[in-house]
């Protein structure tokens, strides 16, 4: 496959964007069934505790969870559960690795691809 003309005179090494995309995207997809799992968790965690909710406060309270960053969630969870302290150190790391990824990559990798028709960068 050649390469596919991306804008102003610029080409995608489409096979290379491709392989990068799709590890890209399965990294924040992973990121974010982590932040989905620590949602659940601090909403069960809540919930277990006696206090009966309505449907409306447990509705308000899921979304005020799904808007907490990763960090936030995990401190949250912390407050919850008890983890051990391999626990803490790992969740720790996804969450860096997952901010590198978010926020960080894409300054890097993604216009490193980019090639100009005459083949200079």
């Amino acid at each position: 496959m050649q390469n596919t003309d991306f804008q102003n005179g610029f080409m995608l090494e489409s096979e290379h964007s491709k392989e990068l995309f799709a590890y890209y995207g399965l990294a924040v997809y992973y990121g974010q069934a982590m932040e989905q799992q620590l949602v659940n968790l601090i909403l069960l965690t809540k919930m277990s505790q006696g206090k009966a909710m309505s449907e409306e406060e447990l509705e308000e309270l899921y979304e005020r969870k799904m808007s907490s960053s990763l960090g936030q969630l995990i401190h949250e969870a912390r407050h919850h559960i008890t983890f051990s302290e391999e626990d803490i150190i790992r969740l720790n790391e996804l969450w860096q690795q997952r901010n590198r990824i978010v926020h960080h990559f894409s300054k890097n990798a993604f216009m490193k691809p980019l090639v100009r028709k005459d083949g200079h960068g």
